[in-house]
This record gives C-alpha cells, structure tokens and sequence, in this order.
C-alpha cells in the first residue's frame, strides 16, 4: 500500500487561501487520493496556460493521481507541450467549453483514464485513439464525424457521442468493455444501425431518441435475453432527454485529498 500523500507548507497555503472550508486540509482525510488542478475562471489562454500549468503541477508530487480541469476557457485553442509532466500521473483531463481541436499533446498521460471534450471543435479521433488506458470518454457537441480508430480503446466503459455529425456506429461492439453509450439527437444515424449493440454483452445504458423505440426494444429484449439482467434503454426518465454532468461519471477514483484551485 502507498503511503499517504504528504502536503508540504507551501500547498497548505494554497490550501487555505484558495479552497472551500469543507475542503481544507485539516479537514480532509491524510490518505491517497486524487488532486484536482482547477483552472476554469476563463482566463485561461494560449499565452498563459503553460506558464500556469508549471504554477501549478510544481506544488504536488507524482504519485498521486492528478484530475486535470481546464473547462469553460474559450481563450484556449492549443494545448502547451506537456512531455516535461509526462511522470505525472495524470488520470483525467476536462477541456469542455474550449477551443481546442488538437489533443496529440494528451499521449504523454500513459494513465489516462477519463477524457471530456463537450462543446470543443474537435473533429478527428486519430489521436484519442492511442490514449488506451480510457475509461470514459465524451464528444458531446463536438464537429466529429467518425469514430473509426476508437475500436482500441480496450477499456472504455462510456462513451458519449451524442449531438454529432457522426453516422457509422459499427465499430462500437469491438469495444467489449462497454457499459454506458449516449447517442442522442445524432441527425445522420440511422435508427437500424443500433442492431449491432445487441453484441455488447457488458451494456448496462443506452441513451437514445425517441423516435427509435421499436428498435432499441428489440436490443434490449436481445441483451437481456443473453444476460439474464437489467438493461436500461432511454432518456433521463425524469425529463426525457439526456442527462448534462460534468465529472467522474462511472468512474470512480478515490477520496479526494485537495483542490488547487486559482482566483
């Protein structure tokens, strides 16, 4: 078992000037967790980022694992070089409601478990498609037309691709690992083209538009003929359409020791 993360003078300052009351050190666990560095005030750019990025990755150590949230920074296209954190151990990244279309610089994160890019211009998945260590991934509104390549994400559990451009889903059953699709309000899908979900043994949700009922009944009695367990099939049963979140999801990291956090 690791040993509990220490936190030196320096972030205990940060701790205290920057941190909500329930979240100072003196009141959270002293165990191995995961450490959020929170840059979503909008004033992160390109010019900037780097510079607050080293700010920030300089007052925590390697192990622990990192959740890198730099959301809601419509100043940000490009990511910085990050090949000099490539030690870190970085397990999620949330660039939703940036400009980012480019995330090449995100492979050098080898343990990348989580990835969000809702209402970001990407438009190919070329290079998420080597981030193999993914768990969950969402493409919520971004300009994607094919997921071709993401069939090696060995251990993908969610995916979101709803509000896209995409059309062809046939590749998705490759993914056996997953447990969770969202594929609403997808104008160039075809509602037969679910059919081939029936071979995801391991589907527990699938999030789809009304219109096709008939077929996503069919799926189901199929999946839960084979597996002999519930599936749930639809929108948000509360208000029907598809549920908005922005963190964790289904993937579930330890308790939390602290959150750097800017002003």
């Amino acid at each position: 078992m690791q040993e509990p993360m220490k936190i030196d003078s320096e972030v205990e300052k940060v701790l205290s000037e920057n941190t909500p009351t329930n979240m100072r050190s003196n009141n959270v666990p002293k165990k191995e967790g995961s450490v959020i560095i929170e840059l979503t005030d909008g004033n992160l750019n390109d010019e900037n980022c780097s510079i607050e990025l080293a700010r920030m990755f300089k007052l925590i150590g390697k192990n622990a694992p990192i959740e890198l949230h730099l959301y809601d920074n419509e100043g940000l296209s490009i990511l910085p070089c990050l090949s000099e954190y490539a030690d870190y151990n970085v397990v999620s990244v949330h660039l939703d409601n940036t400009q980012v279309s480019n995330v090449s610089e995100l492979s050098v994160f080898g343990g990348l478990k989580y990835l969000s890019l809702e209402d970001a211009p990407l438009n190919d998945v070329s290079d998420i498609a080597k981030l193999t260590q993914l768990e969950v991934l969402i493409l919520t509104s971004t300009k994607i037309t094919s997921i071709n390549g993401l069939d090696n994400l060995a251990n993908l559990r969610e995916l979101r691709i709803n509000d896209t451009a995409v059309w062809d889903i046939s590749s998705l059953p490759k993914l056996k690992t997953l447990e969770e699709v969202i594929l609403s309000e997808m104008s160039n899908l075809r509602g037969e083209s679910l059919r081939c979900l029936c071979h995801l043994s391991k589907l527990k949700m699938l999030w789809v538009d009304p219109e096709w009922e008939d077929i996503k009944i069919q799926v189901l009695h199929k999946i839960k003929g084979e597996q002999q367990r519930p599936v749930f099939f639809g929108g948000d049963p509360e208000n029907n359409s598809v549920r908005k979140k922005r963190g964790f999801s289904q993937l579930k990291l330890s308790e939390h020791i602290f959150r750097l956090v800017t002003r």
